[in-house]
């Protein structure tokens, strides 16, 4: 009985990298795109790479405004389990159940404004992947389709717009 126990919970929670490995690869792809694009007004600086630990997928990194140099540092988690689909229109996104992803914004010191840093926490039913480069990448969705499936969970894709 304890081996099919621990066979089980291995099963489950051993897949979970392949969630965060499509997740950074497509972060890469993401990256080396922006960083491409002249036209680009804003640049990200990631602080880590996507992960899960405990249930909690999360991102951390910051936004800067090319133009006015101003900046604010997202931190935005959401637990796995609460996670209903993948999909994309300018961004690629997972739908969540209401409330369940998690995101403190610190706003920091803007070099055009004497204004003081200040940190606010938002809940919603969108986790928004900073993906959005890339075109004709369902193959994305369907990676991400078949990880979460090998780690015991269904998500759906309802649409997938460039």
């Amino acid at each position: 009985m304890y081996f099919i126990i621990v066979a089980f919970y291995s099963a489950g929670y051993s897949q979970k990298p392949k969630i965060t490995e499509a997740l950074n690869s497509a972060l890469y792809t993401e990256n080396k795109m922006q960083r491409s694009n002249p036209a680009n007004s804003y640049k990200i600086s990631w602080h880590q790479g996507y992960k899960v630990k405990d249930s909690l997928l999360y991102i951390h990194f910051t936004k800067t405004d090319t133009l006015s140099k101003c900046s604010y540092t997202v931190y935005r988690t959401v637990n796995i389990y609460n996670i209903n689909a993948v999909a994309k229109d300018i961004n690629v996104v997972f739908l969540t159940r209401p409330n369940a992803v998690k995101e403190v914004i610190t706003y920091n010191k803007c070099a055009a404004n004497t204004a003081t840093p200040r940190t606010e926490t938002y809940y919603s039913d969108l986790f928004f992947t900073e993906i959005r480069s890339a075109k004709n990448n369902e193959d994305l969705a369907v990676r991400l389709q078949q990880a979460f499936a090998e780690s015991c969970l269904q998500i759906n894709i309802p649409y997938w717009y460039d």
